[in-house]
């Protein structure tokens, strides 16, 4: 039996095909034994380590960042300091221009396979609105399939075994996994779904990888009996897993985990173990957390392995929850309940003073899912291969839209009514007190992006309790002895969207009888009740979303 590396493809490719063999076999059987993952202490001393050793590199090779060994020196950044750093910041010498010149065109040519000045170039999806430009050396790119390939690979690196992977873009660091053994097989999210049901039918790859809403359509054609693949993994990646998406998946493609990558511009941040659980690759990079309220915290990135695009002490704009429990498989790396969205996707609510409260996006998600408990649930809108566009929302007769003041607590007198804002004048931010089910506001920085900030870690966060009752929006199942239509009629999907638009005011799309619309209401009401809130209008339009785009359950529009 062969070694797993490409045939006829010269020295070059044996070369990178046996860097990626030696990664693999470092973080997948010698890491996880090294007495520097005895323990949380133990792993943060290797993370020291590779810091000093990453800043001097750093320090020697980035115009930006010349001679700045000590990491307290560097300032917190975010993708607009870097975008507008972008030329100093990196190693190659690559222009912010020509490295989106050359990106840009690979999309719209689609073919990713060329290099600029034998660097990897490639655009974030721009999930924030704001597009990032990623730039990796062949060394990264290699070192990132071997971690990748170690954290997810089922059985050997010797066993033979097709990839599908669906994704809005290819890339040379995605190409780095195929060998002779392992074949990767890109699949456009743009194409029409018809297509992708005939290469899978004749592929039925062993891993399958995807965002949750194409992984959704997917297992939708499964019920149809249009798929028949058995997948042995199945990843999410690029979007926020729902908890009622992550239950469909499961028993749809027969799985006991369905594992998530959490990867982006900044590197690749968190993955799930063989428990299951999200954990931070606290491995190959350093995250300090910026807390908001409670175990809720936004992390600032350091990638110890990136060099031709240094990452240090990069905030993002995304929402994490710490587990409260420690997770079973032993693992001293940070174990996450979850990732709730972003910082840009709190709706603005006003208080009864008219002070401006955020309002993270899992309690406007339980106010749909607690509003669906024991529902009947219908068919996706949207079907696979459609591409609908967004709608705009208007009231239908019967909908209610109106704004509402907070519901008077018993005993109390009057109506409560919101303080008006006198012109000019703007809502303030409070900082979050952290106490157990306040409402999420920000807190104060100690500086912007750029500047110096010293954000202080804890290691034991406050921790709040989550509601009890929260369930999925996929709940009844059907006995073995029901006809499959009867059982599909069951097991449809209940899709939805919420939306708050720049005036505050709040869309759910969702197709929902007046019945669920007022239960909808009745939540909404009960959080701004429970916060002392003032009810922003609230409309319904039918559920839509443009295939190809990502999927938000939860968003703001500013």
């Amino acid at each position: 039996m062969g070694p797993p590396w490409r045939d006829g493809q010269g020295g070059a490719a044996v070369f990178e095909q046996l860097e990626v063999l030696k990664f693999y076999l470092y973080y997948r059987y010698f890491l996880p034994k090294n007495r520097c993952f005895r323990n949380r202490k133990a792993l943060r001393r290797r993370q020291k380590r590779r810091l000093r050793r990453h800043l001097r590199y750093v320090a020697e090779h980035s115009p930006l960042y010349r001679g700045m060994k000590k990491f307290s020196s560097y300032p917190v950044i975010d993708k607009a300091f870097m975008m507008e750093h972008f030329h100093r910041l990196n190693t190659v010498g690559i222009s912010r221009e020509e490295a989106e010149a050359f990106a840009v065109r690979a999309e719209r040519e689609r073919d990713f396979a060329p290099k600029l000045k034998g660097v990897t170039v490639g655009l974030s999806s721009g999930t924030s609105g704001h597009r990032g430009i990623f730039l990796v050396s062949d060394r990264e790119k290699v070192r990132w399939a071997g971690y990748v390939l170690a954290k997810f690979l089922p059985g050997s690196i010797l066993d033979s075994m097709d990839i599908a992977f669906f994704m809005r873009a290819d890339s040379n660091l995605y190409q780095a996994v195929n060998s002779r053994r392992i074949r990767f097989h890109f699949f456009d999210i743009y194409r029409d779904m018809e297509e992708h049901v005939r290469r899978l039918e004749a592929l039925n790859p062993r891993i399958l990888v995807g965002q949750p809403s194409l992984l959704l359509m997917l297992g939708a054609e499964a019920e149809r009996g249009n798929l028949h693949i058995s997948p042995q993994v199945v990843i999410s990646i690029a979007e926020v897993l729902e908890r009622g998406d992550e239950f469909y998946l499961k028993k749809v493609f027969r799985q006991k985990v369905i594992h998530q990558v959490y990867q982006c511009t900044e590197g690749c941040l968190a993955s799930t173990c063989s428990q299951g659980t999200l954990h931070l690759n606290e491995d190959i990079v350093y995250i300090q957390r910026e807390y908001l309220e409670g175990r809720r915290f936004v992390p600032i990135v350091t990638d110890f392995e990136r060099k031709a695009q240094p990452m240090i002490r990069y905030r993002l704009n995304d929402i994490l929850v710490e587990r409260k429990q420690p997770c079973s498989c032993k693992s001293p790396c940070l174990a996450l309940e979850k990732i709730e969205g972003r910082e840009d996707d709190m709706f603005s609510f006003l208080d009864e003073q008219g002070r401006e409260r955020l309002i993270f996006p899992d309690f406007i998600r339980r106010c749909i899912l607690f509003a669906g408990v024991g529902q009947e649930k219908r068919e996706v809108s949207v079907q696979p291969g459609q591409k609908g566009t967004r709608k705009a929302a208007t009231e239908q007769p019967g909908q209610e839209g109106t704004r509402k003041a907070a519901t008077e607590q018993p005993g109390q007198k009057g109506t409560r009514k919101a303080a008006s804002k006198q012109p000019g004048q703007e809502g303030t931010r409070k900082a979050a007190s952290g106490q157990p089910g306040q409402e999420g506001t920000r807190k104060a920085a100690s500086g912007q992006p750029g500047q110096d900030m010293d954000r202080r870690e804890t290691e034991d966060p406050s921790e709040f309790g989550l509601a009890k009752g929260e369930r999925g929006i996929r709940r009844q199942t059907g006995s073995s002895g029901e006809s499959p239509t009867d059982r599909k009629r069951k097991e449809s999907t209940w899709e939805y969207r919420v939306v708050q638009n720049p005036d505050r005011s709040i869309t759910v799309y969702a197709d929902l009888t007046e019945e669920e619309r007022e239960n909808v209401v009745g939540e909404f009401r009960k959080l701004a009740r429970d916060r002392r809130l003032v009810l922003p209008d609230i409309a319904f339009a039918p559920y839509d979303w443009e295939v190809g785009k990502k999927l938000k359950r939860i968003q703001r529009i500013r």
